[in-house]
């Protein structure tokens, strides 16, 4: 009933749920029940969250893994940090991220934050010279590279990767360049939606107007655009330029009516009948998919980090080769290269290309006319009666968008790319081609462990690349997961009963525990808002994190509190000392 509680309902609600199930449950073990707010908060406090806690560290054990973290604010205005951890279950047999806890912070200096993170880990028990990386997003306190969180944690344990979000990179980079397009756009997209989410009465006009044009069909939902999330105008774009027809007639006959006198409205009326929006709206709608599509792809729960990277570099150059001459986008690597540095020479090239951009002699970028704006922007000039002035303009304004993209991707690009870029020869068809010469010297080494045994690790590489992926995964095809593909060899066992490839698998499973977003803690903030509201804005961190802990630790491991078992050691905190004995890791 406690779990219940916890996972569905506030605590106070429990002194009315005892009784109810006392009346209902006369003659019964119902009957017996004694459970009111006291008793279900000091199970939940001292009980139930500590054990889960204390499941999360045996399971980690002597794993390697990575930490996800980031600050925020509740509704109390007291700043939190919080700390995730990803790391390879050999319980569950699958990647886990699940949610350590909060640390209070006072103050955000790098200095302080490391005390903080050395405390917290020394409380939970985890050994930090099995860190493999720290993902976070770019403030200069937690990844500056003079002075930050991660230069401290790197100076003590220098094996530690890096993971800026990519997330957070990739709406910085949509953001940065929108500031190339007319505020006209932002106007368009904001205000239509906010015109009609004000009224019911608009709303069933323009429904009862959409109904007659598209034969009964309901007009899609317009979204709303987000402050902190600009890649949230993809949506948006999509729904407006889907109903640009119906919208166009609808703001033109209120602009028309002399009895309206609603200036929004009006100036609605004439942006939808200047066709340079639409043109905006249509390369937009082409550009951002890109961008939005590789955003979600980071944001998976188990997202393949061997692909990822080479997904990041691609979108660069499929951004940049819509604008440069192809003469400035050459990359001319050695016959002997590894893919890391092929990848380097590409991103090299395109910052080449950039900072020749609009040069009076040797300017990199394409003629207007020759600028790929999109299928759709092509198709709407065939039709349009847009001036050639406004026309002009509309593709010297996009194309600078395209510029600025580049140029932020390029900015953002992690600095530990060779790294990250090196871990795609974990991925099953290229580690496992027999006809490919993949040599030992080609893996990742930075991510070894400090105390690697890289002679096993080579020994181990040839043997295994003397198999087919047939033989390690039973029935599998071979478009099997890396991440599937490497639990799947870490279980293969020899004649004499142990692991044949224990050290590579170890090595693997070490390199895909980085994490590649911080969508995880970003979730985990969802849930405290979720918890803590403006009604229960006086609740203490212990009891916070507490039902935190319990909510995201059922959902990681796919458990219900309709048939919740618990432990031995759940059973043995269940005395009177619960109520005078704190077993919470904050």
């Amino acid at each position: 009933m406690a779990l219940y509680v916890a996972n569905h309902s506030s605590i106070k609600s429990v002194d009315h749920l005892g009784e109810v199930l006392k009346q209902l449950g006369k003659g019964s073990q119902l009957e017996k029940v004694r459970l009111h707010r006291t008793k279900a908060s000091k199970l939940i406090l001292n009980v139930v969250a500590p054990e889960m806690l204390i499941e999360l560290i045996k399971d980690i054990g002597d794993q390697d893994y990575s930490v996800i973290l980031d600050e925020s604010t509740d509704v109390s205005t007291v700043k939190y940090m919080a700390y995730c951890v990803r790391y390879f279950s050999n319980t569950c047999n699958q990647f886990v991220t699940d949610f350590l806890g909060f640390d209070e912070v006072s103050s955000a200096t790098a200095d302080n934050l490391y005390k903080n993170f050395r405390e917290f880990f020394s409380k939970v028990g985890l050994n930090l010279d099995k860190l493999v990386g720290i993902g976070t997003d770019g403030a200069s306190n937690m990844c500056g590279v003079k002075h930050s969180l991660f230069t401290l944690i790197k100076k003590d344990y220098p094996k530690v990767q890096l993971m800026k979000c990519s997330c957070h990179s990739l709406s910085l980079c949509a953001s940065k360049a929108s500031d190339e397009l007319p505020a006209s756009v932002d106007f368009l997209l904001r205000e239509t939606r906010n015109w009609f989410s004000k009224s019911p009465l608009r709303q069933t006009t323009y429904r009862t107007m959409y109904e007659k044009i598209k034969d009964g069909k309901k007009p899609p939902k317009l979204v709303q655009l987000s402050d902190t999330r600009w890649l949230a105008w993809t949506n948006a774009v999509t729904v407006v330029l889907k109903q640009w027809d119906s919208l166009k007639a609808f703001f033109t006959k209120l602009e028309s009516s002399p009895a309206n006198k609603d200036i929004t409205a009006r100036n609605l009326g004439q942006m939808y009948r200047d066709e340079s929006n639409i043109l905006y709206l249509l390369f937009l709608d082409t550009v951002l998919k890109e961008v939005t599509d590789l955003n979600i792809a980071f944001q998976k729960a188990n997202a393949d980090i061997t692909k990822l990277y080479t997904d990041l570099r691609i979108l660069l150059l499929s951004v940049a080769r819509r604008i440069f001459k192809p003469i400035y986008l050459k990359s001319i690597p050695s016959k002997t290269a590894s893919t890391a540095m092929i990848h380097q020479a590409d991103i090299a090239a395109v910052q080449r290309a950039i900072s020749k951009a609009n040069c009076d002699f040797d300017n990199s970028l394409l003629p207007l006319d020759s600028v790929d704006f999109g299928y759709k922007f092509s198709m709407y000039l065939t039709k349009s009666t847009i001036s050639s002035e406004n026309l002009q303009t509309v593709k010297v304004r996009s194309r600078s968008f395209m510029l600025k993209l580049c140029e932020e991707l390029v900015k953002r690009f992690p600095d530990n790319i060779s790294v990250l870029t090196n871990i795609r020869y974990f991925i099953p068809k290229l580690c496992m081609d027999q006809t490919s010469n993949v040599s030992v010297e080609c893996l990742p080494w930075d991510l070894a462990a400090q105390d690697a045994d890289r002679d096993a690790i080579e020994r181990q590489w040839r043997n295994l690349r003397t198999m087919r992926i047939s033989e390690i995964c039973d029935n599998v095809d071979e478009n099997i997961s890396t991440i599937d593909f490497w639990i799947a060899v870490n279980k293969i066992e020899n004649a004499n009963d142990s692991k044949q490839f224990k050290d590579l698998a170890a090595f693997a499973l070490r390199a895909l525990s980085l994490p590649t977003s911080n969508a995880d803690v970003e979730r985990v903030f969802s849930v405290m808002a979720v918890i803590k509201t403006k009604c229960r804005n006086r609740m203490l961190i212990d009891m916070l994190v507490s039902l935190m802990r319990i909510r995201i630790h059922m959902r990681v491991f796919k458990l219900c509190c309709k048939n919740y078992m618990p432990t031995d050691d759940m059973v043995k905190r269940f005395t009177s000392q619960m109520y005078v004995v704190s077993g919470l890791i904050g």
